[in-house]
């Protein structure tokens, strides 16, 4: 687990952490990091795929950005 979350950019794993970590709602999460509620949702969403894709991979890598 801990590789897969190494393979995410720091915006990505901070959300990580203060959504599941600290508890916190995504509109606490778009405040401390200074980014829309929305765009918290698209960072969670794909450091999700990322860390699932990483877990069933050898190869730990970030997910294109589209």
């Amino acid at each position: 687990m801990h590789a897969a979350l190494t393979g995410l950019d720091p915006r990505q794993r901070r959300a990580l952490e203060l959504i599941y970590g600290e508890h916190r709602t995504q509109r606490e999460v778009a405040t401390a990091l200074e980014i829309s509620r929305r765009r918290v949702a698209r960072i969670v969403a794909t450091a999700l795929q990322t860390v699932a894709r990483d877990l069933r991979s050898d190869k730990p890598g970030p997910l294109p950005v589209e």
